[in-house]
């Protein structure tokens, strides 16, 4: 009798551990978030993208993996990521303010040449000026920001110098959209549009003079074999901030908890991109000068001066007058820029 009283006790026991362990919520502490990032660039672009997925995981402790795609791998061309965000082909992506002009035109303010200084001074214009275009384009996309890092800075290689406005007549300059085309017919040259794959070619040919993009890509698609001559413009505003975001709906099924890991992620993801970058840009000049014998040079302040005088008639206010308020938000943005400049003298 005893015995049956005992196997019942253990029986009852072991229903009763049975019936609790049933009651805990061991799925959000075991699920492992399978992410997917689609990204128009590639690692000869932005080499600090793989690090982000690497941080991710080691912050959650591997419960989100992110699997980045890079151009080519994915069918998703930049215009077309909130498209790959809405409809859950990915959910994390990179986006350019200006692949997004035809949604909303206010965006394009970070695509004016020359406009900005620095990439702070972009930064504070995206977040003090049109701050609140951005944030309706993310919120009517499913996009949460995450993290902001900028081009390598901007150059113009050539087969002769481009030292001023004359150098530039009669030069046929490679660009890359429009408001770089916008930017070459505005310093006096003729704007060229060919895949970058076909630069060195067509340099070698004579078929165009010069191409404009970044230091590092310069060196990486080995353009300063037939282009000698370097002109760094640091044109600041060219569309220059990349912004990694994620999807709103993948990001919200996350714990709370691991919600703050992953944005703790991208702010540390963020610091390695900008230094890399910088790095970068440093690291191709000095390859450029020492390894290829390039001659490398800065517009300086003067000229600078003259060529935005230049660009706001021939680029910033035919882009203002493409729809209601621009011209508004352009005098906004000239002031902005002006006591930007007068608190750091």
């Amino acid at each position: 009798m005893k015995g049956k009283k005992l196997n019942l006790c253990c029986f009852i026991a072991c229903l009763i551990i049975f019936l609790v362990g049933l009651s805990i919520p061991t799925g959000a502490a075991s699920q492992v978030y399978q992410w997917k990032w689609y990204t128009p660039y590639n690692l000869a672009i932005s080499p600090s993208m793989d690090q982000l997925p690497k941080i991710i995981e080691q912050k959650t402790d591997g419960k989100v993996k992110v699997r980045l795609y890079v151009s080519g791998e994915h069918p998703f061309p930049g215009p077309d990521i909130p498209r790959a965000i809405k409809t859950g082909a990915c959910q994390m992506a990179d986006t350019l303010g200006a692949y997004f002009v035809g949604i909303d035109p206010h965006l394009g303010a970070l695509d004016l040449p020359f406009f900005s200084d620095s990439g702070e001074e972009e930064d504070a214009i995206r977040a003090q000026v049109v701050g609140e275009n951005f944030k309706k384009f993310y919120d009517d996309h499913n996009m949460i920001p995450l993290a902001s890092y900028p081009f390598p800075g901007q150059t113009l290689s050539a087969s002769v110098p481009l030292k001023d406005f004359d150098s530039f007549k009669g030069k046929k300059i490679r660009v890359f959209n429009k408001t770089s085309a916008d930017m070459i017919v505005t310093l006096g040259g003729s704007p060229v549009t060919i895949p970058f794959a076909e630069v060195y070619t067509a340099l070698q040919k004579g078929v165009i003079d010069g191409t404009s993009g970044s230091n590092f890509g310069m060196v990486a698609g080995k353009i300063v074999e037939v282009a000698k001559y370097i002109t760094r413009t640091h044109a600041y505003g060219q569309g220059n901030t990349w912004t990694v975001v994620v999807s709103k709906s993948a990001f919200n099924e996350l714990p709370v908890d691991l919600q703050g890991k992953v944005r703790e992620a991208a702010l540390e993801y963020q610091a390695i991109a900008r230094k890399i970058q910088h790095d970068l840009d440093a690291w191709a000049v000095r390859e450029a000068t020492d390894k290829y014998g390039c001659t490398v040079s800065t517009i300086g302040p003067a000229f600078r001066q003259q060529i935005r005088e230049r660009m706001k008639k021939g680029c910033w206010e035919p882009w203002a007058k493409t729809f209601s308020g621009g011209l508004e938000l352009l005098t906004k943005m000239e002031k902005f820029h002006e006591e930007w400049v007068k608190t750091r003298k």
